[in-house]
């Protein structure tokens, strides 16, 4: 029985992963990170902090600490975001389908609250998820099920009973930790990836989320 889907947000409500990525290219390569679209991959779906640590482990630079290198990352990221981002194909349908179905709505997102907020009313969303959790207040941010975890408990819904959205790989393996179903939404550029075998349903877009699909997954 599916009693919750859970939303992820980057990349899977808008297509906001390109300027994630054109700001690291930016930010980073500003600190000789020899950063490329291809490798910045690695890190879709996981917390800023988290992903700055990671290339600052890869590629130690000399100079502004993480956290200033965090704080520019963060304002070119939104700037970018909040300018350019478009909704995905297939969310206000899929959110239509859930709620036709009694299913709730909820976003869990890395990404900090006053983006969620940001988003939510840049795609004229407000009042269709019934909370929104950020993994900013969790100790590890995805692929840790932390976020999935305190965004089920909130809703006061075991995990096995609600279905996760995820775009990347890092959200699927947080979901599938937290004992969730997840139908994985994968960039094209992504959708060869093997690891999305992972997921319990594997689809094109959100348009492609229908009531079979759900019937299937209860």
């Amino acid at each position: 029985m599916l009693r919750a889907a859970i939303y992820d947000m980057d990349g899977l409500l808008l297509d906001s992963e390109p300027y994630w990525v054109q700001a690291e290219l930016e930010v980073l390569g500003g600190v000789s990170v020899p950063l490329t679209r291809a490798l910045a991959r690695e890190t879709t779906g996981m917390r800023l902090d988290e992903a700055v640590a990671h290339w600052h482990r890869r590629f130690p630079w000399k100079g502004p600490t993480q956290k200033q290198v965090l704080g520019r990352l963060t304002k070119a990221a939104h700037r970018l975001i909040l300018a350019h981002a478009e909704a995905k194909p297939g969310v206000r349908e899929s959110l239509a389908l859930f709620s036709s179905k009694g299913i709730r709505r909820a976003l869990a997102s890395s990404s900090p609250l006053v983006l969620i907020d940001a988003v939510v009313e840049k795609l004229s969303l407000q009042g269709q998820f019934e909370l929104t959790v950020s993994a900013e207040s969790e100790p590890l941010g995805k692929p840790h099920p932390a976020v999935y975890l305190t965004c089920a408990a909130r809703l006061g819904v075991p995990p096995s009973e609600c279905v996760a959205l995820e775009d990347s790989v890092n959200g699927l393996v947080s979901a599938k930790a937290a004992r969730m179903r997840v139908i994985a939404v994968p960039e094209a550029a992504d959708r060869d990836d093997r690891r999305f075998g992972l997921a319990d349903a594997v689809v094109g877009s959100l348009l492609d989320v229908d009531a079979a699909l759900l019937e299937r997954l209860s």
